[in-house]
Parts: structure tokens; sequence; C-alpha cells
């Protein structure tokens, strides 16, 4: 299990691995694994601790953007 501060130190990791995630080359249990999770439980709940999100509400607020930054980027 990851401990607190580590927690606070991966957290800058958490949101690139999201934004792959959200491309949909990663998923949220290989995210919790790769920055030290051993308890998907307990990363979705410092996730949501730190990001007032849930791993999964992230990641498709991550894909949104992206397919609004997509058809922004088809139309000039």
């Amino acid at each position: 299990m990851v401990a607190a501060e580590d927690a606070k130190r991966s957290a800058a990791e958490y949101r690139p691995c999201m934004l792959t995630d959200a491309m949909g080359a990663n998923t949220i249990s290989a995210v919790a694994y790769d920055v030290g999770y051993e308890s998907i439980s307990q990363f979705n709940r410092d996730y949501r601790r730190l990001f007032n999100l849930t791993p999964s509400d992230d990641a498709a607020n991550l894909r949104a953007t992206l397919k609004l930054e997509a058809r922004r980027s088809t139309q000039q």
C-alpha cells in the first residue's frame, strides 16, 4: 500500500497516466499499479480525495476535452 506522503508525491504522476487512459491505452487498474498501489479501491479513494473526482470521471472528462480539442483543430 502507498503511504499518504507517497500518495501526494505520486499525485503528479496520476494525471498524465489518466490522460493515457483517456486515450484508451491504459486501464485505471494499470494506472494504480504503475504508481505503486496494490489496491484499486485505495487508489480510487486517494485519487478522489486529491482531485475531488473518481479516476473514471476524470478520464471521461479528459476524453471529452480531447474530443473537443480535436474538433477545434480540424475546424481551423
